[in-house]
């Protein structure tokens, strides 16, 4: 097996310091590339991201539309313009793979992966990174943007598709319909593809054109990597994603969300305009119990070592802290937080739980 090199490719509109730490951890930890996409075109992060080596940062302006897009305009559907975008960087990296994330998803390698894409070269295969999502502990108040355990997806024997019901059923009760196998955010993964051997990348799989027929690929599940997804890097953050979603076009949300993630949005709009119930039902879903940390520690389905993708790049200064978070999401957000009902009782959003 030769040497393989990977590079990451994301589409992003979130607070440049997040976006910042991410660029900076998969660089750190290998990748030859990473490919940034601005949804917003005016986004300032392209100027922090530029002078990245190794970042190759596009804004998403209306003439990169016209070049990517069928109808010569920028899709509606968030999934789509994900898409396009993954395959427009595809078609112009200079590594071997490359991996499709989001802002608030971080590669955790515990042997290089570079090892599976090698081993991977030829199979027409893909490689798929399990997620683990993060959760907060109980009684715990962070401070910072990454804190917390992870838990995998609750999945069945044998069956990395399945739900783990009987699992799922006691760690979770009554909460599980807000979830999928499991989790709040995804199950699926992500996944990577060797660059020139037909692979095209969607969302959470990927796809492979062989003499004109388009299928959807077969997967390595990976057994040396993994990704660490924060559903929501602060109480705002994720309380705004649902209320966002829940603007959407009836029809676009229903092909872009699962049914787990509307019960979410429903029950969050439900709330909108009433701040403590929002950060209850934040609280509810979000924060383990101690039962539930015994079960899943007892289970092997809890890490709760620390991660800070800043390690080492102290010479990026980022200030990682909620409070500091949070105040760029509020001016970013405003309209939206209006609108809700809630730029009035930001307090209830602070980092620790309310009782």
């Amino acid at each position: 097996m030769g040497d393989v090199n990977w590079g990451v490719v994301m589409t992003v509109r979130e607070p440049p310091v997040l976006v910042q730490a991410n660029v900076a951890w998969h660089l750190a930890s290998g990748a030859s590339e990473v490919h940034v996409y601005l949804d917003d075109p005016h986004d300032p992060t392209f100027y922090l991201l530029k002078p990245m080596p190794g970042c190759r940062v596009v804004r998403c302006t209306l003439d990169h539309w016209r070049k990517q897009a069928k109808r010569r305009a920028r899709p509606a559907s968030q999934v789509r313009r994900q898409s396009l975008n993954a395959n427009h960087a595809l078609s112009r990296t200079g590594c071997d793979w490359l991996i499709h994330l989001d802002a608030d998803e971080f590669l955790l390698q515990d042997r290089p992966v570079s090892g599976e894409m090698a081993a991977l070269n030829g199979t027409a295969m893909a490689l798929q990174l399990p997620v683990w999502e993060r959760i907060y502990l109980p009684g715990s108040a962070p401070e910072t943007l990454f804190e917390g355990g992870f838990m995998p997806a609750l999945t069945a024997p044998g069956d990395a598709g399945g739900e783990n019901r009987a699992v799922a059923q006691r760690v979770f009760g009554a909460d599980r319909g807000y979830r999928r196998l499991g989790l709040l955010g995804h199950a699926a993964g992500k996944v990577a593809v060797p660059v020139g051997q037909g692979f095209s990348l969607s969302i959470h799989t990927a796809f492979l054109d062989r003499d004109g027929e388009r299928d959807r690929a077969r997967l390595h599940r990976s057994t040396t990597a993994r990704i660490l997804h924060f559903d929501g890097l602060t109480p705002l953050h994720w309380i705004l994603k649902l209320l966002r979603y829940a603007g959407y076009d009836p029809e676009i949300l229903d092909r872009i969300v699962t049914r787990h993630r509307r019960s979410q949005i429903a029950d969050a709009a439900a709330c909108a305009g009433h701040a403590p119930a929002l950060r209850a039902f934040h609280d509810r879903l979000r924060y383990l119990t101690p039962r539930q940390v015994g079960d899943l520690q007892a289970l092997g389905l809890l890490d709760c070592r620390a991660f800070d993708p800043a390690t080492g790049r102290s010479d990026l200064a980022l200030d990682l802290t909620v409070g500091a978070f949070d105040a760029v999401l509020q001016e970013r957000e405003r309209t939206l937080l209006e609108s809700s009902g809630l730029s009035q009782s930001l307090s209830e959003f602070g980092s620790g739980p309310r009782a």
